[in-house]
């Protein structure tokens, strides 16, 4: 039985290493393509947007104030979003310190059934068993073993 244990412990952590490991890299790759300048630039360019004519109709009377809107929604993003390459490194450090908090909880659960496993082989049982047996004169007497 110990050994099941620490293999589900080794396969477990492996597994959640694995997982932990891809989330950050994904996490890091998401945060490094948002810091480059094209994608607050995109913001800047759909508000350069030249429609034709003939949408003059269809166009919302609003779309003049959106226009500016997006422009400076743009060029706000393309101050802010280069800081995010530099968030990568703490949300990295944030969840490898997660990893070693989960994987400490596999280690202590990995002893709790190791050590309830040595004392189940040991005792034989976590509690006495009670026996109870009768006497000839019809006296019932519990015995622990």
């Amino acid at each position: 039985m110990e050994k099941r244990v620490w293999i589900a412990f080794a396969v477990l952590t492996a597994l959640w290493t694995v997982l932990v490991a891809s989330t950050l890299q994904f996490i890091n790759w998401i945060l490094t393509s948002v810091a480059m300048p094209r994608v607050a630039g995109a913001a800047v360019d759909l508000s350069r947007l030249d429609l034709p004519k003939w949408t003059a109709g269809l166009v919302i009377p609003a779309w003049p104030q959106a226009e500016q809107d997006v422009a400076s929604t743009g060029q706000a993003l393309a101050q802010i979003l280069p800081a995010t390459n530099s968030l990568g490194a703490s949300i990295t450090l944030i969840g490898w310190i997660f990893w070693a908090f989960v994987v400490a909880g596999l280690i202590l659960l990995a002893l709790i059934l190791t050590w309830r496993e040595s004392f189940l082989h040991r005792y034989g049982s976590v509690a006495p068993r009670r026996s109870t047996r009768q006497h000839n004169d019809g006296q019932v007497i519990e015995s622990s073993s």
